[in-house]
């Protein structure tokens, strides 16, 4: 035992480093963001967990547990951390709300690594290990903590897809560039892993008819780690600015801001009486109507949507209203969201400027209030089934 020349250069073990490499690197990255700062170092405990889940499968096809058997029970295992890291980061990065309780999610994980830094360290040689294995740690802890993990996965990746849908409709209700904001690794993740759970189930279901080899599962293993590294590669480049966060309160019209709705109401139409609206806040169509006609007219006279970061909040006060209101107006007097509405308009600019002018096409994207010709490349493809360049070049033909 601890002869280094039996260690190997496993080809498997090569093949699991190299994916996990680009993993790390994002670790580096995130640990070291200057903006969303808590969401990312979440991300980067979850990166580091992932790794060091993989951990026994690289130095094991290397066979160090071969020349160092004492190295059973050290704390590689991260399963407990998993689900709490990736809810606390979607947390985190989406809404407004603190944390609270739900720091205390990663009690499972500190305890899961205590009791195995406490067998590693206090169980003694390598046969005292391999003796407690067997008689307690694979009859009871093992099976626990299997399920306790896809318990905790299965209830974070409920809570993110939830949120997530609300996020999406909250960014697109109040942001002109949502499509900037929008986490898709997240929902990606869930993709990710609902495939792998599946995949993962067959291997089990097979092995109970044939004797499948313990690296069975390897290509799900790698599969699953360029997966990861993939995702944490998207989230590293789109983790490059501060994310709205979800209000704790959603954006409706609330019995405090009234007063306010009513004198914008009044500022419309000063033949309504106001003072028989509702409390509950439900307006007349006419009401929204006329205010949606005065927003529409504002922005585009004064040309507000050519300002690349312009917001809900923005608009609201220079409507001297509310964004509750605001909302209301655009959702149903102009039939739309905000950043459709808004984004309808830099288009319909792009569009005139293609066809008056030899500009090129990233002058274009930036006078017609996109901040990025990616962005300005997605938007107009997703209102005009067609990418800048080739609508330019329809006009020319």
């Amino acid at each position: 035992m601890g002869d280094t020349s039996n260690l190997i250069l496993s080809w498997r073990t090569v093949m699991m480093a190299m994916v996990c490499l680009p993993i790390i690197i994002c670790f580096v990255i995130l640990c070291r963001k200057k903006v969303e700062k808590k969401s990312s170092y979440a991300l980067a405990a979850l990166l580091l967990a992932c790794v060091l889940s993989v951990m026994p499968q690289i130095i094991g096809f290397a066979e160090f547990y071969q020349v160092w058997p004492g190295l059973t029970f050290f704390p590689f295992a991260t399963e407990l951390w998993l689900g709490p890291l990736l809810y606390i980061h979607a947390h985190l990065l989406l809404k407004s709300e603190p944390l609270a309780w739900r720091i205390w999610t990663l009690i499972p994980g500190v305890a899961q690594t205590l009791y195995y830094s406490a067998a590693f360290l206090l169980l003694g040689d390598f046969q005292n290990k391999w003796e407690f294995s067997r008689n307690f740690h694979s009859i009871y802890v093992s099976p626990f903590e299997g399920i306790l993990a896809i318990v905790f996965i299965s209830i974070a990746l409920y809570k993110i897809w939830r949120m997530y849908f609300r996020y999406e409709t909250f960014i697109f209700n109040t942001e002109s560039i949502a499509i900037e904001f929008q986490p898709v690794w997240l929902k990606r993740i869930i993709v990710v892993v609902l495939i792998a759970a599946g995949l993962l189930a067959s291997i089990e279901i097979v092995s109970l008819f044939v004797d499948l080899s313990y690296t069975a599962a390897f290509p799900i293993q790698v599969l699953i780690m360029m997966s990861i590294a993939w995702l944490s590669i998207e989230a590293v480049w789109r983790l490059n600015q501060a994310f709205p966060k979800l209000p704790i309160q959603e954006i409706y019209p609330t019995i405090e801001c009234m007063s306010e709705l009513k004198e914008g109401l009044k500022s419309v139409n000063p033949s309504n009486d106001i003072e028989d609206i509702e409390i509950s806040g439900a307006f007349s169509s006419d009401d929204v109507r006329q205010q949606a006609l005065k927003i529409n007219n504002s922005v585009t006279k004064e040309e507000w949507f050519l300002e690349p970061r312009f917001s809900l909040k923005e608009l609201a006060k220079r409507m001297a209203s509310n964004e509750a209101y605001i909302s209301k107006a655009i959702n149903q007097g102009l039939d739309t969201s905000f950043n459709n509405y808004i984004n309808g308009l830099r288009v319909k600019c792009a569009q005139d400027l293609m066809q008056t002018t030899t500009l090129p096409l990233l002058t274009i994207a930036l006078e017609s209030g996109f901040n990025s010709k990616a962005t300005f490349n997605r938007v107009f493809k997703d209102f005009t089934e067609s990418t800048p360049s080739q609508y330019k070049k329809g006009l020319k033909s």
